[in-house]
This record gives C-alpha cells, structure tokens and sequence, in this order.
C-alpha cells in the first residue's frame, strides 16, 4: 500500500469511527452515515480527477517528447537519403570522367567468346522495343534534364519501389538513349526486375550493358547479376560459365570477388 493510499483509507476510517469515540452512547442515524458517505465519495472523486489530471499532463509531456524525437529522426534519415545519393552521383559522375580519358584496350574482336551473353530468352516486347531504339555503344554529352531524370528514376528505385522503377528506368531510356547514363539505367533496371524476379527481363537489361557498353564500370557488375540470375533460374552450368568468365576478365573487382565465393558454394552444394 502506498502513502496516497494509507493517508484515503485513514481518513475514511476516522470519519466513520471519530463520531463514535467522541459519543459513544449516540448511534448515528441512517441519514447521518448517507452524508459521511457523501462525504466521503465527494473527497475520493476528486482525488480521482486530481490523478487523472497528473496521468494526462504526463501522457501529454511524453508525446511531445516522442514527436520531438520523431521530427529528429526524419531530418536524419532525410539527410542520410541525401548524402546516400549525393555520394553515388558523385561516384557514377568520376567513373564516367574515368571512363572518358581511358582508350579501348580491347579491340571488339579480341574479346573472348564468352565475354559477351546472348539475349535472355522470353524478354518482354517493351524490352524489345527499347532494344530497337538504343543506338549500340553511343555516348554523348547529357542533354537537358537527364541528370535529374536519372536521379529521379534511381531514387524510386532507392526507396524499394521496384514497379515503379522499372517504369522510370524505361522512361528514362526511352527518352536518353544514348546518354552517358544509358548504362547504369540498364543495369538498375536490370536490378529492379531481378528483385522483382522478372528473370527474363533481368536478363535482357544486364546483357544491354554487356553488349553495348563494354568499356564501362557496371560491366563486372551486370556479368555477376547475370550469372545470379542464370542460378535463380536453375540453370546452374550458364551461371558458372559466367562466373568463371567475371574472374578471368576481372579478376581484382570485387565483383569477381563475389563470384568466387558463388563458384565455391556451387562446388560444395554439388551444382
């Protein structure tokens, strides 16, 4: 029993017994015990209201305290959002500067056979289409607006709207398709539909890289999705064919790094 509770229960006792010490031969009316009573419930609901009130006020304290926090932490995870693609811009922007200064040190005819991977079968006819209007291996200066298209369509897809980024992706291809962010936007399109476990278009798009685009940086990248992809199909020989094919055209990436450790749980699960 708490202290509240001892100094209710004292006086509830001294109001119904004090009138009997102090007259011990008066018996109290019935009417007399109504008002005590009376009494009593008046001094116990308003201690009642007096606890509801301190309970309110503290419920009220302790959700401003929780909106400051979640104000707090949507600044962050809006400036950590921020950040996240600044610095992927920032990384694609100095890969394609890269990219520009260095020569072809392949000739196309002295890649190996394997490098290259055929068209993914059952590709859907939007694949098709955009196939048809991509000029193969076109770079260009970026025309107005396409960075900020880029942007818009690799935000979507940050925030794990796959269908709504395949979408923008396509637009985006449909509308630059020869820009020099023509690669990645095949390549994260090709990532959309693989978590989608759009297969076949995964594959159409990766391969758009491999095929198109040989000098770039997401060609490691697209190599290692399309053997993954070759795997969820349970077409285990493809896939280590391009696994083995990532290692010996890439060996210090870390994608070959990835696809080493792909090989060897293959070997060791007997596929």
């Amino acid at each position: 029993m708490n202290l509240r509770q001892g100094i209710t229960l004292g006086l509830v006792v001294a109001m119904l017994c004090g009138p009997v010490f102090a007259q011990s031969t008066a018996t109290p009316t019935n009417d007399e015990l109504q008002q005590r009573l009376l009494r009593i419930e008046r001094i116990l609901d308003n201690q009642v209201l007096l606890d509801l009130l301190q309970r309110i006020e503290t419920l009220q304290l302790e959700v401003r305290q929780l909106r400051g926090e979640i104000e707090s932490l949507e600044h962050e995870r809006k400036s950590l959002s921020k950040r996240q693609r600044d610095l992927y811009l920032d990384t694609d922007r100095r890969l394609q500067a890269l990219e520009s200064g260095q020569g072809n040190d392949l000739d196309a005819d002295a890649v190996p056979e394997d490098t290259a991977v055929s068209a993914a079968p059952g590709a859907t006819p939007e694949t098709d289409a955009l196939a048809r209007s991509t000029a193969v291996g076109v770079r260009s200066e970026p025309a107005p607006g396409e960075k900020d298209a880029y942007t818009q369509a690799y935000d979507v897809l940050m925030a794990g709207n796959n269908a709504a980024a395949i979408k923008a992706f396509t637009t985006f291809l449909s509308r630059f398709p020869t820009g020099p962010y023509s690669d990645n936007a095949w390549y994260w399109r090709g990532e959309a539909n693989y978590v989608s476990r759009k297969f076949d278009d995964a594959l159409a798009s990766f391969n758009r890289v491999l095929n198109d685009f040989p000098d770039s940086p997401k060609v490691p990248d697209a190599k290692l999705k399309v053997a993954y992809t070759w795997y969820e199909q349970n077409q285990f020989d493809a896939a280590r064919r391009e696994l083995q094919s990532l290692v010996n055209a890439f060996p210090d990436s870390s994608a070959a790094r990835l696809a080493r450790k792909r090989l060897q749980a293959m070997a060791a699960q007997g596929q």
